[in-house]
């Protein structure tokens, strides 16, 4: 198992990543669900700049998620630490 420690946290840091772009399943199968069920950061994004037409907000709300995205990355690189010892 120690050895699978980079492994596990590339795993984690791409499987975080993927889980905020997705945009286009929502989009094709719900456009948001009944009463905003299926709403999620990315499709607000995209509704706010290209359905309401008002793209200085949907860039704003990208720089927040970028932000927060930064920080959950960082904060699972310092929990998933790998360290080598070379015995």
């Amino acid at each position: 198992m120690p050895l699978l420690g980079r492994s596990v946290q590339f795993a984690v840091v791409l499987a975080t990543l993927a889980s905020f772009q997705i945009l286009v399943p929502v989009l094709m199968l719900t456009k948001g669900g009944p009463d905003g069920a299926t709403d999620l950061a990315g499709f607000q994004i995209y509704e706010t700049g290209f359905v309401y037409f008002d793209p200085g907000m949907a860039s704003a709300m990208s720089i927040v998620l970028i932000a927060g995205l930064v920080g959950v990355i960082a904060l699972q690189l310092r929990l998933l630490r790998v360290t080598w010892s070379y015995e």
